[in-house]
């Protein structure tokens, strides 16, 4: 449960008062949990030097052994009331990298775009979305209990990529071919660098700069689509994740089902600049070798010999 304070006017005040404003929900709820109809138990968080970002309780009814078991997080309310579906002003961005979180600090102030994002989707496509996480409730979950293994919002977001890259974002595809496309993903883990354009750009000077340098971090990336802070690929063993899949891909379901052309990343634009000829726009795959981007050149200006590059970053 996210709770979104007034008393919370930017992000730099909600990392210097959550912990105050945790400890305030905690001493009440234990001062008023005897005329509850619930049995509340504040749940412990592990000693560190970060501060809790939420509060966690167990609610059991008086009338029932079960427990559920949920986080309360305080937020500050970054969006306002825009609508899910309008991009946010840049400035609430740059608010948030000068913020200089921890990463992912603050997603809870995104998570209307956040739910936007994936729930906007066709049916189809959340019926892939479907059979990816029931694979990894079933199949990790189940199996590495006490690992610590990416999110299900990862495991969306990889999925939703391997849908746009593999079919131009069509509704009209075979599900098996969409689960083998996110199994090879994960099983080559390592080559996945990717992001979106949908809330923020590189249109913004302080955004910009701070993309390009989560882009140069170890692989696997995949940047949040509605928090530039917040790299899900940075957490969790993927090894544990590209082994299961590399098991499931061996499996006949697997192995007779057509493949989707998805690569780790997209194409990134190259500008191609020469003396005395007008410049043009090439793309390439970021992890493909000079040697192919070098033979794409010279066969779009009909170069023959050996050909000479340097980069320059824009």
């Amino acid at each position: 449960m996210i709770l979104f304070l007034s008393c919370f006017s930017s992000f730099k005040q909600q990392a210097r008062d959550r912990k105050a404003v945790i400890d305030f929900i905690k001493s009440k709820l234990i001062h008023c949990r005897k005329s509850l109809a619930y049995n509340i138990t504040v749940r412990q968080h592990k000693e560190g030097k970060r501060t809790p970002r939420s509060l966690t309780l167990e609610i059991q009814s008086r009338k029932s052994n079960d427990i559920i078991c949920m986080d309360i997080l305080p937020a500050y309310n970054a969006l306002g009331k825009s609508s899910s579906n309008c991009k946010p002003e840049p400035e609430i961005y740059e608010n948030l990298i000068r913020c200089k979180g921890y990463p992912g600090d603050f997603s809870p102030s995104f998570a209307e775009l956040q739910r936007h994002f994936v729930k906007s989707r066709p049916v189809k496509l959340k019926n892939l979305l479907r059979l990816v996480k029931f694979w990894h409730l079933k199949y990790l979950r189940h199996k590495y209990r006490r690992a610590v293994l990416p999110s299900k919002y990862a495991l969306e977001l990889l999925t939703i990529y391997a849908w746009e890259m593999g079919t131009d974002s069509s509704d009209n595809f075979n599900l098996d071919e969409g689960f083998v496309a996110v199994m090879e993903l994960l099983r080559d883990y390592q080559d996945i660098c990717i992001y979106w354009t949908k809330y923020y750009d590189f249109q913004n000077e302080v955004v910009r700069n701070f993309l390009k340098e989560q882009l140069k971090g170890d692989r696997p990336i995949i940047l949040d689509p509605a928090d530039p802070t917040n790299n899900l690929g940075r957490r969790g063993k993927w090894e544990l994740v590209a082994k299961e899949a590399t098991y499931c891909l061996l499996q006949l379901c697997c192995v007779t089902a057509d493949r989707w052309n998805v690569q780790g990343a997209r194409d990134v634009q190259v500008t191609v600049k020469q003396t005395g000829r007008e410049e043009w726009i090439l793309l390439t795959n970021p992890h493909s070798p000079i040697r192919k981007l070098k033979a794409k050149i010279k066969k779009r200006m009909n170069l023959c010999g050996e050909l000479r590059i340097s980069f320059q970053e824009p």
